[in-house]
């Protein structure tokens, strides 16, 4: 869970955060509180991590979404070529521009720099928007070889594995990330089932039940939703929730242009008006 209070000294806004930031609620709420923040005229703000104790990929996401232009990123190299994160956002704006060969050097060249599981997420991902699947497949199992559960190395290779025609696999393994990710026993014993009897279509039938029953309780993430939908052919519901995507300014909607398990609506006029 992640708590923020927002306080003020001089020109700064600072926002005290406490607990986790992770995939979830927790991370789509701090992005909406930062773009809302900037909407108001708050452009000098501080964010106080000193009291988080866990924050993920994610969660990195969504603090810095809205920051990957070109012209960030050149300020941001002039004073430390070797930023990390910056050289993830800015393969991420390539990719979805359709600059993919400079996304994947970009990419590369980020894992170099911090090689490291908890960083070396994000590159893999990079690498799958760009359908390098060799690639991310590699990136994955270096993840997973340096930190077995690791929760996103789990989480990739169920998306490299799902384009690879891997369905049953990737499934596995986003069952895996369920796990790990902390989603409570009762349901991770439904999903399991599920997957043992139908395969990947009852997995991910029991998953987009699940969002849906979170949605009812209060929150459910747009587009992974909207991938649930896809994933079990339910087009009217894939739009639908890439609908409240788009209302929400859900981060992810930004892959749109090019994320492949769109692949089967990518021609449907609907779908080209929320990617322009």
């Amino acid at each position: 869970m992640m708590n923020a209070k927002t306080r003020h000294a001089g020109l700064v806004t600072i926002v005290d955060l406490s607990g986790q930031i992770v995939l979830g609620e927790e991370c789509f709420s701090l992005g909406k509180l930062v773009r809302d923040l900037l909407a108001q005229g708050h452009n000098k703000i501080l964010l106080n991590l000193a009291e988080v104790h866990r924050i993920d990929s994610a969660g990195l996401a969504h603090i810095f979404s809205g920051f990957g232009s070109e012209e960030e990123f050149n300020r941001t190299m002039a004073l430390n070529p070797n930023q990390v994160w910056a050289h993830d956002w800015h393969a991420r704006g390539l990719v979805t521009s359709g600059r993919t060969e400079e996304a994947i050097a970009q990419a590369k060249l980020s894992a170099s720099l911090d090689p490291s599981p908890w960083s070396g997420d994000y590159p893999a991902w990079i690498l799958f928007l760009a359908r390098r699947y060799d690639l991310a497949l590699e990136y994955a199992h270096k993840l997973l070889e340096m930190a077995p559960n690791y929760t996103w190395g789990h989480f990739m290779l169920a998306l490299v594995y799902e384009q690879m025609g891997k369905a049953d696999e990737g499934a596995r393994e986003s069952l895996k990330a369920d796990e790990l990710f902390g989603t409570d026993q009762k349901t991770i014993a439904q999903l399991r089932n599920a997957l043992e009897k139908s395969g990947a279509r009852g997995y991910w039938e029991k998953k987009l039940d699940y969002y849906l029953e979170s949605a009812k309780a209060g929150y459910a993430p747009p587009v992974l939703t909207a991938e649930a939908c896809m994933r079990v052919g339910d087009k009217q519901c894939t739009f639908e929730w890439l609908e409240k995507g788009f209302l929400e300014r859900d981060d992810l909607m930004i892959n749109l242009a090019v994320n492949p398990v769109f692949d089967g609506i990518r021609t449907d006029p609907h779908y080209q008006d929320l990617v322009l």
